[in-house]
């Protein structure tokens, strides 16, 4: 049985979790990228930088914090051969 991301738009299952896993790592690195490129730019300014500015280099890091933590999540599944749906489930 698949288990439905909504934000990714597709079903992951045995077949594409090593696909989604890959976006996952994909995305947290280029976040990184970004966060810290606009987080040199803010020290190399000496903050001489608008708020608009500021407010994209926090929110670009937050974002890669909580996707790290998401990604770290499923590297655990992978490692151990586990789904989201095995965990969760309700032994009676």
């Amino acid at each position: 049985m698949d288990d439905h991301v909504s934000w990714a738009g597709n079903s992951i299952g045995a077949r594409n979790h090593k696909f989604f896993v890959l976006f996952l790592v994909y995305v947290v690195y280029a976040l990184w990228i970004i966060s810290m490129c606009l987080g040199y730019d803010a020290v190399a300014t000496e903050f001489d930088l608008d708020w608009w500015v500021l407010l994209v280099t926090f929110a670009t890091f937050a974002l890669t914090c909580a996707l790290s933590g998401v990604m770290l999540l499923h590297l655990w599944f992978a490692v151990n051969n586990h789904s989201m749906l095995q965990i969760h489930r309700v032994y009676i």
